[in-house]
C-alpha cells in the first residue's frame, strides 16, 4: 500500500510542472492579435482650438443676418470683439459677403483694434461699398489706423456724394494735422456746393494753416499757392553745390 502511494507521489510530481505551465502561459497580446492602423491617428480627426474658435466666430456672425433682438446681437459683438485678433479672418468674411450691418460692425473693429499693416488695404476697398453706411464705416476705421490712408481717403474725398460722408473723412484731415492736406482741401472747398461740408473744410484749412481767411476761395487757393512755392524753394536750397561736396 506504502509502494504504491508513493509512485503516484511521483508521477504527480512529475507532471505538476507541465500543468503549471499550461496554467501560467501567457495570453497572447491584445496588441499582437489587434494590428494598429497606420497613418494619422484618430485624434488627428478632431478639430484644432484654433479651428472651434474660428467656427464659434462664424456662429456669431451669422447673428448678424438672422437675428432681431438686441440682446442676441449685443453677444454676437462681443465675441467678436473679444476674440480679435483671432477673429479677423471672419470679419473679413464679413467685409466680402455680410450684410451692410456686419460690413460696418467689421470694420468698426479692425479700426479700433487692427494695424494699418494688415487691415488698411482691405478697409480701404470698403470706400467703394454701395452703402453710404459702410462707406463711412471704412472711412472713421481709416481715421483710427492713421495717415497711411491719405492716399485712399484723397481718392475717396473727391468722388463721395452723400455731405455727411465728406464732413467726415474731412474731419479726418484735420485731426491727422498733416497741412500737406491743404492743398486738396482747398480743391475740395473750390467744388463744395453745400454749406454744411465748407463749413468744415475752412475749419480744417484755418487748423492745418494757422490762418483765418474764412470761406474765401481764393484766398485760400493763394495761400496754397505761396506754401507750394515756399516748400519748392526749401527743396532747392537743400541741393548742395557739386563742386563743395567735392572739396575736403
Amino acid at each position: 500500500m506504502f509502494k504504491k502511494a508513493f509512485i503516484y507521489c511521483w508521477f504527480g510530481l512529475l507532471y505538476l510542472p507541465a500543468i503549471w505551465g499550461k496554467e501560467q502561459s501567457p495570453a497572447p497580446s491584445s496588441s499582437a492579435a489587434t494590428p494598429v492602423p497606420s497613418g494619422k491617428g484618430a485624434d488627428s480627426d478632431k478639430p484644432t482650438e484654433g479651428e472651434k474658435d474660428i467656427e464659434a466666430f462664424r456662429e456669431a456672425a451669422k447673428a448678424f443676418g438672422v437675428t432681431h433682438e438686441v440682446k442676441n446681437l449685443v453677444s454676437a459683438m462681443d465675441v467678436l470683439r473679444k476674440g480679435f485678433p483671432a477673429s479677423r479672418p471672419v470679419l473679413l468674411e464679413c467685409l466680402a459677403k455680410g450684410s451692410p450691418g456686419a460690413k460696418c460692425f467689421a470694420l468698426q473693429v479692425l479700426g479700433e483694434q487692427g494695424e494699418a499693416g494688415k487691415d488698411l488695404e482691405v478697409v480701404s476697398k470698403a470706400l467703394h461699398d454701395a452703402s453710404s453706411q459702410v462707406r463711412l464705416a471704412a472711412a472713421m476705421a481709416i481715421r483710427r489706423l492713421g495717415k497711411d490712408g491719405y492716399p485712399a481717403l484723397k481718392e475717396y474725398l473727391l468722388r463721395e456724394p452723400e455731405p455727411n460722408n465728406r464732413k467726415m473723412a474731412i474731419k479726418t484731415l484735420q485731426q491727422w494735422g498733416d497741412p500737406a492736406a491743404i492743398p486738396l482741401l482747398v480743391q475740395l472747398l473750390r467744388k463744395e456746393k453745400e454749406r454744411p461740408v465748407r463749413n468744415f473744410l475752412v475749419t480744417a484749412l484755418e487748423v492745418l494753416s494757422g490762418k483765418n481767411l474764412g470761406d474765401n476761395t481764393d484766398a485760400w487757393e493763394t495761400y496754397a499757392s505761396d506754401m507750394a512755392a515756399q516748400k519748392q524753394a526749401k527743396a532747392l536750397l537743400s541741393v548742395k553745390n557739386p563742386e563743395a561736396e567735392t572739396k575736403p
